[in-house]
């Protein structure tokens, strides 16, 4: 269990590369773990892992990188909670600002000035980055989502559980207390203190789509279903709290479930065949948005980083999909810290669905596959 080289492109499966200058030196909070295990630096953790650009699809990506068991210990085991994911959620919780809103907001108008308006929602593996936080905020006051948070935390004993399992819960409860009351309180500091609270406060996005999915994915590259903190997953709280039905994604293309959007924010280059993947929620959805860190700005903690030209190779490997990269649009400020695509099905550019099409559909009387 260790370091283990790369013989082809993670991305496209091509065998053709060049040495790269890309990727960071971020993400010490994961490598540091990791490179503790190998009982080395994470300097020197940093630098065995080169980087190469793909000739085929030029994706780059680390040669070598973390073995699967490796990888799968460092996410679910050393570091079982994404940190990025989780902040945001602390910050909706708490009604401040989190680092994707701006841009989010940004990407959602984008979006949806080309889409129309949104009938059905589908998030791909991570619930906190993308629009789910954003469209829940546009029905939960502050005060409403610290409810939403406490009620959320609280568990009712089952009558299967043993006397030790209950005893836990009873003590448990006692620190869930403590943290809410935390809460509340630190609200009416921010109120004191922030007396401009709009400025505080993120825009809410103003149209809700009627159904909300999380489409989780299991890979060894990423924290998948053991991404927890506050004793449960990010898929409870997206259940619970965020009203997105949690269904696996090859589930739902079995189910001939489809939608209008699937988002995928800062998370294909945590997945183990991302071509697939994308290819995978191509069928069950009409636009897929990709957000991902540029691969300047991408830590080594990704085994790789999509290029300034994957929108062209997508293009060119992926038929009857329009590529559009909305990075101009959205990225006003101009730090390119992160690539916007947003993929199309042409059938869908060529054939828009009518309002009168969408209202048949939406009632289970149109053609075509289910739609949640």
């Amino acid at each position: 269990m260790g370091l283990m080289r790369t013989q082809q492109c993670p991305v496209c499966g091509g065998t053709e590369r060049e040495p790269a200058h890309a990727m960071s030196k971020s993400g010490v909070q994961y490598l540091q773990r990791a490179a503790d295990r190998l009982g080395v630096s994470v300097g020197d953790l940093i630098e065995r892992a080169q980087v190469f650009k793909c000739v085929t699809c030029r994706s780059y990506f680390c040669d070598p990188w973390l073995s699967p068991e490796f990888a799968s210990w460092l996410f679910c085991a050393a570091t079982p909670d994404h940190i990025v994911g989780w902040e945001e959620f602390e910050f909706w919780v708490r009604n401040r600002k989190g680092r994707f809103e701006l841009h989010n907001q940004r990407v959602y108008a984008a979006v949806t000035r080309r889409t129309g308006p949104l009938r059905s929602y589908a998030e791909f593996g991570c619930p906190f980055q993308g629009f789910l936080l954003p469209l829940k905020a546009h029905e939960a006051d502050p005060e409403a989502r610290i409810r939403l948070f406490a009620r959320a935390l609280r568990r009712a004993p089952d009558v299967r559980w043993t006397r030790f399992t209950r005893l836990y819960n009873a003590l448990e409860g006692f620190l869930r207390g403590a943290l809410v009351l935390a809460l509340r309180i630190r609200a009416i500091l921010d109120r004191i203190i922030d007396r401009r609270r709009a400025d505080a406060s993120p825009e809410q996005i103003s149209s809700r789509p009627e159904s909300l999915y999380l489409l989780t994915h299991d890979t060894t590259r990423a924290w998948s279903s053991n991404c927890t903190r506050y004793g449960a997953s990010c898929k409870y709280f997206a259940r619970t709290i965020l009203d997105a039905h949690v269904i696996p994604m090859d589930e739902a293309r079995g189910q001939g479930l489809t939608f209008d959007l699937v988002g995928v924010f800062n998370i294909l280059d945590h997945t183990t065949f991302p071509s697939e993947v994308l290819r995978t929620l191509l069928d069950v959805s009409r636009h897929v948005l990709v957000v991902s860190h540029d691969a300047r700005r991408a830590g080594k903690q990704h085994m790789f980083a999509l290029g300034d030209d994957f929108a062209e190779w997508l293009r060119e490997s992926i038929t009857g999909v329009c590529v559009e990269d909305l990075r101009d649009e959205v990225d006003v400020g101009g730090a390119s810290d992160y690539s916007y695509l947003l993929l199309t099905k042409t059938s869908v550019i060529a054939r828009p669905l009518t309002d009168d099409q969408r209202r048949m559909e939406a009632s289970g009387i149109g053609p075509g596959r289910r739609t949640p």
